[in-house]
Formats: C-alpha cells, sequence, structure tokens
C-alpha cells in the first residue's frame, strides 16, 4: 500500500517538475514553486530508494525462507523414503524366501519323478518376479523335466516294444 502512495506522490512530483520548470530560465532565478518541485523530487527520490532497498530485502527473506522450507522437505522425502525401503526389507526377504523355497520343491517333484506337479509349480514360479539366479535355476528345471519325460517316454516305449517282441 505504502509503495502506491509513493509511485502517486512521485508522479505528482514529476509532474510538478516539468509543469514548474521553464525551458528559458537559468538555474540562479529559481522561483519558489520551481524550489518545492526540486523539494519534493529529492523527497520522492529518496522515498523511492528507500522502497527498493525495503524490496530487495524483502525478496532476499524470501529466499531465504523458500531455500530452508526446501531443505526440510528433500530432509523429510529423504526419512520417508527411508523408511519405506526399511519396511519392505522383510517382506522383499520373505517374498525370496519363498521363492526358494518353491524352487526347492520343483526341485523334490523333479527327483521324485512327479512331472506333472513340477511343471505346475515351474509354470508358478515363472509368473514370479524372479532374480537373474531364480530365473536360471527355473528355466534349468523345466530343461531337466523335459528331458527326464521325454527319457521316461523313451524307456517306456523300449518297455512296450519289447513286451510285444517277445
Amino acid at each position: 500500500m505504502t509503495i502506491k502512495k509513493e509511485l502517486a506522490a512521485l508522479s505528482v512530483g514529476a509532474l510538478l517538475i516539468l509543469n514548474g520548470c521553464d525551458k528559458n530560465s537559468n538555474s540562479e532565478s529559481v522561483s519558489p514553486p520551481a524550489k518545492e518541485s526540486e523539494s519534493t523530487a529529492t523527497k520522492l527520490k529518496a522515498a523511492a530508494s528507500g522502497a527498493a532497498s525495503e524490496l530487495k530485502a524483502t525478496a532476499q527473506q524470501a529466499t531465504a525462507d523458500a531455500r530452508a522450507t526446501a531443505g526440510r522437505i528433500q530432509a523429510q522425502v529423504t526419512q520417508t523414503a527411508s523408511n519405506s525401503i526399511a519396511a519392505a526389507g522383510p517382506a522383499i526377504a520373505a517374498f525370496k524366501d519363498e521363492t526358494e523355497q518353491l524352487i526347492e520343491k520343483a526341485r523334490l517333484m523333479v527327483k521324485d519323478q512327479r512331472w506333472e506337479d513340477a511343471v505346475k509349480n515351474l509354470k508358478e514360479l515363472s509368473r514370479l518376479n524372479l532374480s537373474p539366479e531364480q530365473k536360471q535355476a527355473v528355466e534349468d528345471l523345466k530343461r531337466q523335466v523335459q528331458s527326464l519325460s521325454n527319457q521316461a517316454v523313451t524307456n517306456a516305449s523300449s518297455a512296450i516294444n519289447q513286451l510285444f517282441r517277445k
């Protein structure tokens, strides 16, 4: 509000200066209204300078406040992220353990020649988000199931052929 008043006063002073000065007058014969205009202009310059200084100080304070707020927000975000990671740690470990158990279960099914159960288990594992090592283990088990089941079919076929030959 004071800036508006100062600008209005500055405008009035500028008009007084422009209207009060005669182009042909010299500096020695300054009329009283011209002296008054010069005095008003000086006061307006001082007021404008003060307003500019005040505005600069306000802008610097606003910048400092914004930086402080940004620092606090960054610290809060960092803390929240750290807390989230810490909270997720046990869940990630449990998922990894469960996945490892499913892989081991599939290995036992292959060992026991329970091909159908092993294939179901491996399909379930394939749908999960596995680590590269886990993906490799699942792929290895799939190849092993395929190989062993093919071998079992070949052996069964040979046994049937031998039965009919006798």
